[in-house]
């Protein structure tokens, strides 16, 4: 393994600490408050707005400007809900949303294959 490949598995491990966290909070926000209509669409909708939240950290590297990026992205989500609500919208357009909302989980997901593989392969070598 070279250096370059060596250092993206060392950042993809120390984020599979945070994903690790967002799962467990997400698990616990939607065990105590369930605002959805189901189990599962709660625990999907705290996972992508602690998901939100990591990336806004991310970008900012500074918690005032996160929760600022945080508030523009929920804005945006509740105008477009509004949006899709009002009929303004088709319904294949509101499909697209809620994938849009998975694809972090999906991501978070292939970091975590990827990472299980790559110590799986160094661990026989």
């Amino acid at each position: 393994m070279n250096i370059s490949k060596a250092l993206i598995f060392e950042n993809r491990a120390q984020y599979l600490k945070a994903i690790i966290i967002k799962i467990f909070l997400s698990l616990l926000v939607a065990k105590l408050f369930t605002y959805q209509g189901t189990f599962i669409g709660t625990l999907f909708l705290n996972y992508f707005t602690f998901s939100m939240f990591y990336f806004s950290l991310r970008i900012a590297k500074n918690y005032l400007i996160a929760v600022i990026l945080l508030l523009g992205i929920c804005i945006a989500i509740m105008l477009t809900n509004e949006y899709f609500h009002n009929g303004y919208s088709v319904e294949a357009s509101n499909l697209f949303f809620m994938v849009f909302a998975l694809f972090p989980f999906i991501y978070d997901l292939f970091i975590i294959l990827w990472v299980t593989i790559k110590k799986i392969k160094l661990s026989q070598s």
